[in-house]
């Protein structure tokens, strides 16, 4: 495959999948004004998936594989023993697959934004590039769990923290998607005082899922394959988590 047959290093294609995310921002503030179609609220959605997003994310990939230092991966666990040389073709990996799409919905929406400006799209856009991102972090951590790691076992209980992980991630795009949905059709407004409740209720349902998968992913470093594959707590904090999510649209 691409990146499992060849030398542990930073893709050429990462470095140009970051030149190409700032000249598709550059392009839009330019062609935007001289149409007049720039829009800001499309203009921050850029700024926000081509600088953080992407660009950062790219250097701290870079970083890692240049310094062999791995602390800032999700999930890294100091006290685990990890193939330097596979966890170095993971990041590759991980970072040519993010970069290019990124770099796919970055075009779309700056196309769609300059051509279509009428459209009511770009927030199933996002949607997709959420889904899309999310997707792509779990499907390089199933492809490469057992390359990272020098102990089997350890390889073993990152794939079992894949599920849980699944959900809280799911968990916290149904919190947001519900949020905006019940954002738009109340009509609210920036500084209108009626949202704040319901606002409440996103961050307590992201509070009670994130509470579960920590407490899950601590669970899972201590048992073996022979336990449930989901945790009491882990159980409780979601079925709260989903309460907390339908009254959002009660409020």
């Amino acid at each position: 495959m691409l990146f499992e047959n060849r030398p542990a290093r930073i893709h050429l294609l990462g470095h140009v999948f970051m030149f190409l995310s700032l000249l598709i921002l550059a392009s839009y503030c330019v062609f935007g004004g001289i149409t007049g179609n720039l829009s800001g609220g499309t203009l921050v959605l850029l700024l926000i998936l081509a600088i953080p997003m992407h660009c950062f994310t790219h250097l701290i990939f870079w970083g890692m594989v240049k310094s062999g230092d791995f602390s800032m991966l999700a999930g890294y666990d100091a006290k685990v023993k990890y193939d330097t040389e596979g966890t170095k073709r993971y990041v590759v990996g991980l970072d040519f697959l993010l970069g290019s799409v990124t770099v796919s919905f970055l075009l779309i929406i700056a196309a769609t934004a300059l051509f279509l400006p009428e459209t009511k799209v770009l927030p199933v856009l996002l949607f997709g590039y959420i889904i899309s991102f999310v997707a792509g972090i779990f499907f390089m951590n199933y492809k490469f769990g057992e390359q990272i790691y020098i102990d089997p076992n350890d390889a073993k209980k990152a794939k079992r923290g894949l599920p849980s992980s699944a959900i809280f991630m799911v968990v916290l795009l149904l919190a947001v998607i519900v949020f905006g949905v019940l954002f738009e059709l109340n009509g609210y407004e920036n500084n209108d005082a009626s949202v704040f409740p319901m606002l409440g209720m996103m961050f307590v349902s992201i509070g009670l899922s994130l509470g579960g998968y920590l407490a899950e992913s601590a669970r899972l470093k201590k048992t073996d394959e022979e336990k449930p594959l989901f945790g009491k707590a882990f159980i409780i904090c979601s079925i709260l988590t989903a309460v907390a999510i339908a009254a959002m649209a009660l409020l």
